[in-house]
């Protein structure tokens, strides 16, 4: 159950995580109330998700998180895979080459291109 404890707790622990997002008024959707909203879209993720996920694995055991790291490795091989299967059926002549995440950053900041998800997020 939800406790205002766990609630202070999370603050504390996620506080070098997350972004301060105040309520601010929005009177301007709605004349006949007063109403608040808490811009949660300017956190990193632009969701509140980042609250809920950080904590959560914030409160995970040494093994609890190195099991989740496992299964994510797993499950993005996979996909990893499946994706190469399709490349190579689609283009046969073209050596498909894997490169690091840091490499792929740095080239698409470079050339100023967006991620996918900032893409749908439009």
């Amino acid at each position: 159950m939800l406790t205002l404890d766990k609630i202070y707790h999370a603050s504390k622990v996620l506080k070098d995580v997350i972004h301060p997002t105040s309520i601010v008024k929005a009177s301007a959707i709605n004349t006949d109330c007063e109403l608040y909203l808490k811009p949660e879209c300017l956190q990193l993720t632009g969701s509140f998700k980042l609250r809920g996920s950080g904590y959560k694995i914030s409160q995970l055991t040494d093994e609890e998180k190195a099991a989740f790291i496992n299964r994510q490795l797993v499950e993005t091989s996979q996909g990893t895979k499946a994706i190469t299967q399709v490349l190579k059926q689609a283009f046969p002549n073209t050596q498909i080459i894997f490169v690091k995440a840091g490499i792929v950053s740095d080239f698409r900041k470079k050339f100023e291109i967006n991620k996918v998800r900032a893409l749908n997020d439009t």
